[in-house]
């Protein structure tokens, strides 16, 4: 973001509101994923402000939010459609469940306030080749995801 952080947002959320307005007709949403300089609730909820529509969410990122993630669910819950999961320790990716990342915690504070959305796994191998194959991360996502206590996944 440039000094000018409103105007910006103001114009990306222009664009949005024309692409969910020429999505209505198709009876399609437009997602903004929780990313690069859309890592925080406050930029998110300017610019769903902005776009002022109700075709209109967000896919959380919980690796790429930027703030406690009981603060940026309780904000901006009425927009999260999707959740993409990963794990990391510090910047590198890793098994879920196995890095710093509050996974299992987020999933059930998701569940208990009532989320029904979807959930996936983000597992990027081909831009951190030294992961292991999705062949052996996918079922250990699912396990893990089933191992939840409480969970409907």
């Amino acid at each position: 973001m440039t000094d000018d952080e409103d105007g910006e947002i103001a114009g990306i959320a222009g664009q949005i509101r024309a692409l969910c307005e020429e999505a209505r007709e198709y009876r399609v949403g437009i997602l903004l994923e929780v990313h690069g300089d859309f890592n925080t609730s406050d930029r998110i909820l300017k610019t769903a402000d902005g776009v002022n529509s109700d075709n209109f969410g967000i896919i959380w990122d919980i690796m790429h939010s930027r703030e406690d993630p009981a603060r940026f669910w309780e904000r901006t819950k009425r927009l999260i459609r999707h959740v993409h999961l990963k794990d990391s320790i510090g910047a590198s990716l890793c098994p879920v469940g196995e890095g710093d990342l509050p996974v299992a915690s987020i999933v059930r504070m998701l569940e208990n306030d009532g989320y029904d959305g979807y959930y996936s796994l983000e597992w990027e191998k081909r831009w951190h080749p030294g992961l292991r194959g999705a062949e052996e991360e996918f079922p250990s996502f699912v396990r893990f995801m089933e191992d939840l206590p409480g969970s409907r996944r």
